[in-house]
């Protein structure tokens, strides 16, 4: 259809082997971990506002606003051979939670939010699935502009037979 010439889409794979979490990622979907009461993001969006950011030509509190945000730098499906894809390793802990989530979801849902979604996970026992659920549920609420992924799990590491499950 030519009329989708142009048109792209984001990739963030994750794949684990003993207790290396390895993931690749293009677009401005987001890997992010959460440990130790803290969420910290494993990738870097690709868009044209974050590229500003990162030279300093913005600061991340105007860019959160900005109008342009979502506009990719980087995209799966738009005809170039020499797509940058980011890749990176971390060593996964016992009780690390993996939240992989849609700009419609992180673009909406304040980071507090999500920490505080997922601290029930940890304190209260609730599944990653109830997460997930209450994550997009926000979003939704929000107004959610854009297609609404989240997806947690949860990781059991036995570092003494170097296992994952």
């Amino acid at each position: 259809d030519r009329r989708l010439t142009g048109m792209g889409t984001t990739m963030t794979i994750v794949s684990t082997m003993g207790t290396d979490l390895f993931v690749a990622h293009v677009g401005d979907s987001r890997a992010s971990l959460f440990r130790d009461g803290s969420l910290i993001r494993l990738t870097r969006d690709h868009t044209v506002i974050a590229s500003l950011v990162d030279m300093g030509a913005m600061d991340q509190e105007a860019a959160e606003r900005h109008p342009l945000r979502h506009l990719l730098a980087h995209a799966l499906g738009r005809g170039s051979r020499d797509l940058p894809v980011e890749v990176s390793n971390r060593e996964l802990q016992d009780g690390d939670l993996l939240v992989l989530s849609s700009d419609g979801m992180h673009g909406v849902v304040p980071d507090e939010v999500i920490v505080s979604r997922l601290k029930r996970v940890v304190e209260r026992g609730d599944s990653v699935e109830t997460a997930a659920e209450q994550l997009i549920d926000e979003a939704l609420a929000a107004g959610g502009p854009d297609n609404v992924t989240a997806v947690v799990a949860r990781f059991r590491v036995d570092h003494g037979a170097d296992a994952v499950a």
